[in-house]
């Protein structure tokens, strides 16, 4: 009844484009005018980040408050009809969710015996409303391309965006961040959910046999035990290999975010002593080291990056998900891997035996055959100075002493850790592979923005 009678007729109002005369002077609540005194100090901030100017702001606000109850009648009035589109099925959705949560603690606390909520009536109502949506959309000329083959981008749309944000790293350091969170989603397949709350001791990493090629092969590996479809807390992995192209290397991008970090930004090196001195500290921070990036903000920076690059999509924090499926796809990885990927597969080998890594998933993402021997690398096969490598990070040493003297049961005033760190030792051997391979990038990119340095000038002149 509730459905029937309030959730289904609800429609979203929509503002009014040209002013009615017929109010006169009278000043409404969806109005600039109105708007203006309506100004808060989140509006004004959320207008810094999207750039858009302060004379701007009072019809942004409007916009955001849309259309008031006058309005709404005065557009019935002048024939417009009902105003605004009706709420699409997956609002309504949620709305049923969230029924249903309240439902279950009620029935958990014995307030009701209700077993069943939905019930025929309600799927009925629902299906109804579903096969209704294509209609909607029709009549509300809804963008047909949004969520369909061409919503997204493409790989070179894609690389172009990484090289600008690499490019404007210098002015704009948190292009780092934006660009190890475009990485990750991509190459890893995950959701901007489970970017943001991704931290340190959740990275790892794992070397292949030499069988993959001629060169080194390691991943890096994250593991997550939260999110959309992990309600139980189960720990699942994903990573992603060294790309054969720098600018797609989601471990070049890393090692690159993490020295500025450490040697640029003044964060303190993480401390192991303790699991609770590290534990906390996100893979993208936000205001500091133990707050996670803020939705608002990761949007809004995936949006400039997307502006920039020219790429045109609805989704902005979780586009990088489907691309990133659609991509193997297109490579020709097969869809048992790409379910893998995705954590879209239940089967209960993949879940209780298997490591979640999709190894022909991995080699096609990162630029190589599906086929075993194929992996290498050629800025990897340059080993950097001993002596350079010390220089990145010198603390890993100290710290993979203190590792190795736990091992023998030695605590912190033996030259050991107060705690057992599993995590703390396998990121300590990610550290150890991302200053090799930051360096190797670093020396095939420089030269390359020099080049295009001596280019540019040359134009000029």
């Amino acid at each position: 009844m509730w459905l029937q009678e309030d959730l289904f007729k609800r429609r979203v109002a929509v503002p009014s484009k040209k002013p009615r005369s017929r109010l006169g002077k009278r000043k409404r609540a969806g109005t600039p005018a109105a708007a203006k005194a309506e100004i808060g100090s989140a509006e004004l901030a959320l207008a810094a980040q999207l750039e858009i100017a302060l004379d701007d702001l009072p019809a942004m606000v409007a916009d955001d408050r849309g259309a008031s109850g006058d309005e709404q009648s005065s557009e019935d009035e002048d024939g417009g009809g009902q105003g605004g589109s009706l709420l699409k099925f997956s609002t309504i959705e949620v709305y049923v969710a969230a029924v249903a949560e309240l439902w279950s603690v009620q029935l958990s606390m014995g307030l009701h015996s209700h077993a069943l909520l939905r019930g025929p009536a309600l799927n009925q109502e629902l299906d109804k409303r579903r096969s209704q949506s294509d209609q909607q959309a029709r009549q509300d000329y809804a963008d047909r391309g949004a969520g369909g083959l061409n919503s997204g981008y493409t790989d070179a749309e894609f690389l172009q965006m990484n090289k600008l944000l690499l490019a404007q790293a210098a002015q704009r350091p948190q292009s780092l961040r934006t660009r190890v969170d475009a990485l990750f989603g991509h190459y890893l397949v995950l959701r901007g959910q489970a970017r943001r709350m991704a931290e340190l001791c959740d990275l790892s990493i794992i070397t292949y046999p030499r069988t993959e090629g001629p060169t080194p092969c390691h991943a890096v590996v994250l593991q997550t035990t939260n999110g959309k479809t992990n309600r139980n807390g189960k720990k699942n992995y994903m990573g992603a290999m060294r790309h054969k192209d720098p600018y797609l290397c989601t471990m070049g991008a890393l090692a690159q975010y993490l020295f500025w970090r450490w040697h640029i930004s003044g964060e303190l090196q993480p401390s192991f002593k303790r699991r609770k001195d590290w534990y906390n500290t996100k893979l993208l921070v936000g205001d500091d080291k133990d707050t996670e990036i803020a939705y608002n903000t990761q949007y809004t920076e995936t949006w400039k990056a997307f502006a920039a690059a020219g790429i045109n999509s609805v989704q902005k924090t979780h586009v990088m998900r489907g691309a990133g499926a659609r991509a193997a796809e297109l490579h020709g990885v097969s869809e048992q891997q790409i379910n893998r990927a995705g954590l879209w597969s239940r089967s209960s080998m993949t879940s209780a035996y298997l490591t979640g890594l999709p190894l022909k998933f991995l080699r096609k993402m990162a630029g190589f055959p599906a086929s075993e021997g194929s992996y290498h690398i050629a800025r990897a096969g340059h080993q950097p100075p001993a002596d350079l490598l010390l220089q990145v990070w010198p603390w890993i040493e100290e710290w993979d002493r203190r590792f190795a003297a736990r091992a023998e049961k030695r605590r912190w005033k033996e030259g050991g850790l107060d705690d057992e760190d599993l995590a703390g030792a396998g990121f300590l051997q990610l550290m150890k592979q991302l200053r090799e391979v930051l360096l190797q990038d670093l020396a095939v990119l420089q030269p390359r923005r020099s080049r295009s340095l001596v280019r540019s000038r040359m134009t000029i002149y």
